[in-house]
Formats: structure tokens, sequence, C-alpha cells
């Protein structure tokens, strides 16, 4: 009897030993890990830490959160005015990927945005110097971050070299058809307008030819007041759009308000991605190219 508890308790180490030993990277969210996942396969265990439902421009990370983190290899985020929260965590290695964007393929909010004037009369916009962290909604500006993420994970993970390589050059060729694939669906609706719930689609609306034309949360979660409601609703009549899109992450409130008002059809559309919904990068943006497709077609 002590023998067999003894063997027990050996087992029950070694796989303690075990788990703790994984490699792992941990993501923000799926935008991170499906990118991520590309490059190093089922070779490494690559984690989500934000909930599907939640917006990481909200989140407020829990103890749990924050011990799981720094336990992983590597942290992954996306930019200091999307995740940055998890800069504060004590990772032993974090990676924002929007260090690795080159500066030609960067957008920042100017001056298209509709200023959003609360109800104490004060404007609140992006300032136009700060960039759009969303570029991952568009398939080609995702490319010319491969070759460095690619060469540092083979820094953090050396005897994976060649397969990162490989797969991030097999997933480069990948987001050629990717964008192709978006374009057909979307080459029908050149050129109309799409009013957003926040400022996530813009390198998707600029690679696509789409006329951005506001926001109904400059700040998501910032809901807007009846004044910013009621400028909205009648720049959304004058601009003669059939629908208006809405995300998973955030409160629909306002946009059911909004539609309502303008006669607009709503459709929702998620910058972020669900692991229970989308299979991998591909899929997140072709389900979204389209509802815009159809939602914007006349």
């Amino acid at each position: 009897m002590k023998f067999i508890i003894s063997l027990i308790l050996v087992i029950f180490l070694f796989n303690c030993s075990a788990e703790s030993n994984k490699t792992t990277i941990m993501t923000t969210c799926f935008p991170v890990y499906s990118i991520v996942k590309e490059l190093v396969g089922n070779n490494v265990i690559v984690e989500i830490l934000v909930p599907a439902t939640v917006s990481p421009h909200t989140y407020s990370p829990k103890p749990t959160d924050i011990k799981k983190s720094n336990m992983a290899n590597v942290f992954i985020s996306i930019a200091d005015n999307y995740d940055g929260w998890s800069k504060t965590f004590q990772t032993k290695r974090h990676i924002q990927l929007i260090e690795f964007l080159p500066d030609s393929l960067k957008i920042y909010f100017g001056e298209n945005f509709l200023p959003h004037t609360h109800d104490d009369g004060h404007n609140h916009t992006h300032s136009k110097d700060e960039l759009d962290p969303h570029f991952w909604l568009d398939p080609l500006t995702v490319k010319p971050i491969l070759p460095n993420l690619a060469d540092t994970l083979s820094i953090i993970f050396p005897e994976l070299k060649n397969q990162i390589k490989n797969n991030a050059n097999n997933f480069s060729k990948r987001l050629d058809l990717i964008y192709k694939e978006a374009l057909a669906h979307l080459r029908n609706v050149k050129g109309q307008g799409l009013f957003l719930q926040h400022p996530s689609f813009l390198y998707f609306a600029n690679r696509y030819g789409l006329d951005y034309l506001g926001s109904i949360e400059e700040s998501p979660g910032k809901e807007p007041g009846p004044r910013f409601l009621s400028e909205l609703v009648k720049k959304i009549k004058q601009s003669g759009v059939q629908a208006i899109f809405t995300e998973p992450q955030l409160n629909k409130k306002a946009a059911e308000i909004i539609a309502k008002e303008a006669n607009v059809l709503l459709y929702e559309i998620d910058p972020v991605g669900n692991i229970q919904i989308h299979k991998n990068y591909s899929d997140l943006i072709l389900k979204n190219a389209k509802i815009i497709s159809k939602a914007l077609s006349k």
C-alpha cells in the first residue's frame, strides 16, 4: 500500500514538473494568438488572456491573469494604446507586435475623425499623432511584421528556428491569398461609407477602398452623449449608407438607438475575434469582409 501511495506521489510530482516546464506563449487576444500560432504551430502552447467578450482596450487583468502571464516563456501584446495595461506585468519577455510594423504602413488618428462632443461641451478626440493599433485587420500590413517576429521567436525558441522561418514564409504567401479573397467580396462596395462602433477598421477600410465616416465611440467603452448622437444620426442620414456596424465586445445600446433614428440596419463585425468562432486569422478577416459586403451592398 505504501509503495502504491509513493508511486502515485511520484507520478503526480512528475506531471506537475512537466506541466510547469511546458513551453508557453501568452497573448493578450485572438489577433496576436492567430498570427503567432501560424509561426510556431503546435510546437508551442499559445494561450489567450483576455476573454473573447471583452475589449482588450478596456480589460482589467485579475491577479490570476498576472500570475499566469508571468509564468509564460514570452508575453505578446499589440501596443500601448490597445493592451498597454500588460506592460506592468513582470514577464520574462514582453513583445509588442506594433514594434515590428514599418513606419510607412502606420495609420494615425487624424482629422477624418468626427470629434466626440460630450455633454460637458468639450471635444474628446484622438491626438493626430496617435498611432492606430488595429493593423492586423489588413493582411498586407501583417506581412511585413513576419520576418522580424520570426527572428525574435527563433531567438526565444532556437530549436524551432527552421520551422518558424518556414511557417512564416508560408503564412506570408497565404496572406496574399486572404487579401485577394477579401477583395473579391468587397469589390462591389468600394467607395461606400463606413460608420463604426469605434475606429477599429481603418487599416481594413484603407486597404479595400472604403470611406471611413465616423464612429459611435471614439474611445472604446466611453458612450456618447445626446448631442453627439444627434449629430451622428444627421451625418448618417446625409451619407446615404444603409447600415452601420457594432462590435461584440462593446455595448450596443447607443448603436441600436442611432440605427433606429437614422433608419439604417445594424450589423456586427468583430475586430478582435473569438477562438470559439474563428478557426484562424483567415477566418477573422474573411468573415468580416463578407458581413461588410452584405451590409453595404445596394
